[in-house]
């Protein structure tokens, strides 16, 4: 697996009904896993590959912008939850302020990784590269959001942006494929 990681991490796909088939469940859970490892984190995390109209209800709802976007983390840690942008307070999520009684073998679960598949096709698109390349950076990129990084600041940028270049050309590496300089995908902020 590399970098030493806790391989325990546990991986949940969903893939909406009309994706079945577009995607491999494994490649996202390989992805996902890949992400978790650099970062050493063996915590469980769901991955969801959605459609416009989800993407863009939950950004209103969780972030109070009305518009689809790529990627939605959502961090079971409230430290790790991201900014609210709409009019009003944001919305409480009572998940991150529970406590639930775990067996001592069990960590909690780190959160979850939510994608616009039409949007992710959209942007492989516009970058002339595979789908499969797409979800990989957006799957890369919302791990990273779960373990408390952002890009809102410029240094905070230059730092996830390295780690997300570091995960896919390893997981390219891996995989045989040949990762171009620097290559990640477009990400719809």
């Amino acid at each position: 697996m590399g970098s030493g990681a806790d391989t325990a991490a546990q991986i949940a796909v969903q893939v909406f009904s009309e994706f079945e088939g577009a995607v491999s469940e494994e490649w996202l859970s390989e992805v996902c896993r890949r992400a978790l490892a650099h970062e050493r984190i063996g915590r469980q995390v769901s991955v969801v590959i959605a459609d416009d109209a989800t993407l863009s209800a939950l950004n209103g709802e969780y972030r109070g912008i009305g518009e689809t976007t790529d990627v939605l983390s959502f961090a079971l840690d409230a430290a790790n939850q991201g900014e609210y942008y709409g009019d009003g307070d944001a919305p409480h999520n009572g998940l991150a302020d529970a406590e639930f009684a775990l067996p001592p073998d069990v960590e909690e679960a780190l959160g979850e990784v939510i994608i616009s598949y039409p949007q992710a096709a959209r942007q492989a698109r516009a970058a002339g590269h595979p789908i499969e390349r797409e979800l990989a950076h957006l799957i890369t990129h919302g791990v990273l959001h779960l373990t408390g990084h952002d890009h809102m600041q410029p240094d905070d940028e230059a730092v996830m942006s390295a780690k997300e270049r570091a995960i896919l050309a390893r997981l390219y590496a891996q995989n045989g494929e040949q990762a171009k300089n620097g290559e990640q995908g477009e990400h719809n902020e």
